[in-house]
């Protein structure tokens, strides 16, 4: 592969895809574990979610969909990784 450690741009790092990947696997276990619980065990979860930490009112509907698109972006900037 191309990138083997990360890199800068700009002063902002670059991920490799090892790390997108890594990253997205962490989003689809917490989305499917996000997906399986109820409404009020999200609520006791989320103080242990990063985005609950970051949005402290964030619902369970809500942090569903965040997930799902951070896993989307994950997967583009994977295939754009791909044609670099």
């Amino acid at each position: 592969m191309k990138n083997k450690k990360s890199e800068s741009v700009s002063g902002q790092p670059v991920l490799t895809v090892e790390e997108l990947k890594e990253s997205v696997e962490d989003h689809v276990r917490e989305l499917k574990r996000i997906e399986k619980m109820t409404d009020n065990q999200f609520e006791a979860f989320k103080r242990n979610f990063s985005l609950g930490f970051l949005d402290p009112s964030i619902s369970r509907a809500e942090a569903i969909e965040v997930l799902k698109s951070m896993i989307s972006t994950n997967i583009t900037l994977q295939q754009e990784h791909k044609f670099d």
